[in-house]
């Protein structure tokens, strides 16, 4: 007969095969058979074919939507079993659903954050294209890597390398004065560069154009800026009175991303740097800029690495190497001296991740081991679906539709306690995290893909494991215990037990490692110290200004110097002094002060002897180093010996004890101080006055005798340290908040399994009870399996633990001990947490009558 049939037909009924009943689809071949000789006859046979075509169409799409109809009702019917098995078991359903929400809701947040800080300078159009250059010096036979360079190195590279689009080099100041209609600004960051910086980096220009860059004596201001200082008013073409000396003209307004590396407020051309610090912008000895270079898509770095090697071998005489560091990676991975940037942490990103993993992990256990643990509750019902009809895959599929109705109600929950936690959240961290963003939905569709994965990983087990019972058996009778089932949940209690004990050891470990760090001896009293910002005025008559200040008894010590110990300050690459029997060379970092700064800051004298004004020579062939340089420069007596700083023999008369300049994280470099008030930029004052509030306004009042429209900011050396290690500070507070979640969702698994335990043993209790069981023996009988899974997850936790917080901690220089006592209260912790979690349910359980216990069947 299918000889007789046209192949176009034969195609057509093809089509059919789609329909699962062979039975149906063999009649409907037949009757189009028919219907298709009957329209041969009389329209021929292309009219037949059609006709049979749009049959199979209808058809089909008959056969479809019955479908479509027949998957919403199962899924409408399973979301309805799901709720009511959620109203049916209220105490277990709130746990999982709170468990969810909060894990969650964890996981979110810690997302967002994440993906902040890996978000850092992505505004950037070609930002593949723009590396950093890194500085790599011999430091007495050690790698010094720098992110600083000569200023002349960028524009010289642009000049000689095709490779490279634009070159700039870019150094900031702190603080400047600015004066508008007799008002002074001074809380703000100045960056200075070269005319191609625009053109390099995509800061939006919001008013005004780019001229700042080619004139001298114009400025550009953020939008920030703009507010504060002009208000509502166009700040274009106004003028301003930079340090009190020059009248500058704002051409532009721009915005600096909070997302940003670069951090400033106001841009100037670096010729208006040399102007304003009266600094040689063409010497090749001056280590103070950095240098950002633009190439071309697939150049060769390190081909081009080595040109630049040489070129500056060639340009400055000196040895140091050169790395190209790319811009994407300068906010997590800037380990380097000098860094100019707000450094993030990528260990602490790693470690947000993990954390983010565990509490979702947890509260996917919690699900696991309470549905598993109920399922004895369930096998009559699978037993009877199973006997009429229904197939393993609907069982499967109605278990996962519960878990992911649970996953979903535990997202809508997680959202309010988001909205109510991200405010705070944000003050912690010090972001301005935003849960929905104008036009995004990546993270909408993340949390619908976050709530849809954590319900089927949650469900996926449960359902698995509840839909491979054999009716046979479940009717008989015979299914009284799944051994597998409760080894799973013991491993699984096991995990979240290890994963509390790591967690509260690591929080241990930081919080004590940010202690170690606020209470370490710095090599200076930084106590009772106060500093403040000096304008060119106040240096000017600094001395009558200091003389003033301690005419006030409660003022110690005042003293001047040109950088606080946040910042390693400058240094030179030291080739030459006395007693040298070597080649080595070794990177000074020095310091400008008055003679009363090393008195002021608390520093003690090691060798030889502090600065005097009785001794001319002081002011100019006189240092004072410290013991890391005495080791370094391999000199037994240096009190008296010279060394030749930039063609300058200079004499020690003093050697001081070590002491931190910027983070511990970074070990104590060799380091030289000498007198040159001119340079000094900040005040100090140490003081011994209780009544600090008193104090201040004192000082105050003094300064403003000389110099009466300066705003004097006066401020805390410690809290200066303080706000240096507010990464440290923050990542213990942010990881023991997620730690301190993690547990509660790992306890209300623990209270819900045990509730469970205690009611499945009901019976067993209740005649324990009867033959003259005591309630403490109740108790242990219920407890003692947790206290076993405690240990076992103790064993496996502490090794893991002390692994990860070694590894943390070698990021550090400086680093505290990892003790025993550590482990000792993790575990005290533990055993706490879980005590008071069990012993609640088995006490509700031991004390409970017993001949409720007994009628319970």
């Amino acid at each position: 007969m299918s000889s007789q049939i046209p192949k176009q037909l034969l195609l057509i009924f093809s089509f059919l095969d789609f329909l699962q009943e062979k039975e149906i689809r063999n009649s409907l071949q037949n009757h189009l058979l028919c219907k298709y000789h009957d329209k041969k006859t009389d329209n021929g046979n292309s009219a037949a074919i059609f006709f049979c075509l749009i049959q199979v169409i209808q058809i089909l799409l008959t056969d479809c939507l019955e479908r479509i109809h027949g998957k919403i009702t199962m899924i409408n019917n399973y979301a309805k079993i799901a709720f009511r098995n959620i109203l049916k078991y209220k105490a277990y359903s709130a746990i999982n659903i709170s468990g969810l929400a909060i894990g969650m809701a964890a996981f979110i947040l810690i997302l967002l954050f994440v993906r902040n800080e890996v978000g850092y300078d992505k505004f950037h159009s070609n930002l593949d294209q723009l590396y950093r250059i890194i500085t790599v010096a011999d430091n007495n036979g050690q790698e010094l890597q720098m992110a600083i360079t000569p200023s002349p190195l960028a524009a010289s590279l642009k000049d000689k390398y095709p490779e490279i689009i634009n070159a700039v080099s870019y150094v900031y100041r702190y603080n400047d004065v600015i004066e508008y209609k007799n008002k002074l600004y001074t809380n703000h960051t100045t960056g200075f560069s070269d005319p191609s910086f625009w053109d390099m980096f995509s800061f939006p220009v919001l008013k005004g154009n780019t001229d700042a860059i080619n004139n001298a004596y114009s400025i550009m201001i953020s939008d920030r800026m703009a507010v504060q200082i002009f208000g509502t008013e166009d700040p274009i073409g106004k003028t301003i009175l930079y340090c009190n000396e020059y009248d500058m003209t704002v051409t532009g307004v721009f915005m600096v991303p909070d997302n940003s590396n670069l951090q400033f407020d106001i841009f100037a051309s670096k010729q208006f740097y040399g102007t304003l610090g009266n600094v040689d912008l063409e010497t090749w000895g001056n280590y103070t800029y950095m240098s950002y270079l633009q190439l071309h898509k697939g150049s060769d770095i390190n081909k081009l690495s080595n040109a630049i090697l040489n070129h500056m071998g060639e340009a400055s005489s000196n040895s140091n190497k050169i790395i190209l560091q790319p811009y994407s990676e300068m906010y997590l991975h800037s380990h380097y001296q000098y860094d100019h940037i707000d450094k993030g942490d990528s260990g602490l990103i790693n470690t947000m991740i993990i954390v983010a993993i565990v509490i979702l992990a947890m509260a996917a256990i919690n699900f696991i081991n309470l549905s598993t643990a109920r399922s004895e509750k369930r096998i009559k019902e699978v037993g009877l679906r199973k006997v009429v009809g229904a197939y393993r895959r609907q069982l499967i599929s109605q278990f996962l539709c519960e878990a992911v109705s649970v996953s979903f109600i535990a997202l809508a929950i997680s959202m309010i306690l988001i909205s109510i936690v991200l405010p705070h959240f944000n003050n912690l961290t010090a972001k301005k995290l935003i849960l929905f963003q104008h036009g995004d939905i990546s993270i909408f569709l993340i949390l619908i893909f976050t709530a849809l994965l954590t319900g089927l990983l949650a469900g996926s087990y449960p359902a698995i494991y509840l839909s491979s019972f054999n009716p046979a058996k479940i009717l008989k009778g015979t299914i009284t215990r799944t051994p597998k089932a409760g080894n799973l949940r013991k491993i699984f209690v096991i995990t979240q037990f290890a994963a509390s004990i790591i967690l509260i050891i690591s929080t241990l470990v930081i919080n004590k490692q940010v202690d170690f760090i606020k209470t370490r001896d710095p090599g200076y009293k930084k106590d009772n110290l106060l500093y403040f910002r000096m304008n060119d005025s106040i240096k000017t008559q600094y001395t009558a200004i200091k003389h003033q200040l301690l005419q006030n008894p409660e003022i110690q010590n005042v003293s001047q110097c040109y950088y606080l110990p946040n910042w390693h300050g400058p240094s030179v690459n030291l080739r030459e002094w006395e007693g040298k029997t070597d080649d080595k060379e070794i990177m000074l970092y020095y310091l400008s002060a008055d003679f009363d700064y090393i008195s002021t800051m608390g520093m003690t004298i090691n060798q030889g002897r502090d600065f005097s004004e009785t001794f001319t020579s002081d002011t100019q062939s006189n240092i004072i180093v410290n013991m890391e340089a005495v080791r370094q420069l391999g000199m037994e007596d240096p009190v008296g010996k010279n060394v030749n700083i930039s063609g300058s023999d200079l004499r020690i008369i003093g050697v001081v004890n070590n002491f931190n300049i910027e983070n511990i994280r970074n070990k104590i470099n060799p380091f030289a101080i000498f007198i040159q008030p001119s340079q000094a930029r900040y005040a100090l004052l140490r003081i011994k006055s209780d009544n600090i509030n008193h104090l201040l306004d004192d000082i105050k009042e003094s300064v403003a005798e000389f110099e009466g429209d300066f705003p004097v900011d006066i401020r805390f050396m410690d809290d200066m340290l303080d706000s240096m290690y507010r990464l440290e500070m923050t990542s213990v507070k942010i990881v023991c908040s997620f730690s301190i979640l993690a547990i509660i969702i790992s306890c209300l698994g623990l209270f819900g399994l045990t509730a469970f335990i205690a009611e499945k043993r009901t019976k067993e209790i209740g005649i324990r009870k009867t033959l003259g069981a005591s309630a403490s023996s109740i108790i242990i009988l219920l407890s003692r399996q947790f206290a076993l899974l405690m240990v076992v997850a103790s064993l496996i936790a502490y090794p893991a633990a002390y692994y990860l917080s070694a590894a943390w901690l070698q990021n550090y220089a400086f680093k505290t001990r990892i003790s025993i006592d550590l482990f000792i209260i993790a575990g005290l912790a533990t055993i706490g947490i879980t005590v008071v979690t069990v012993v609640f349910q088995s006490m509700k359980a031991a004390y409970a009558n017993p001949l409720k216990a007994l009628r319970i069947e």
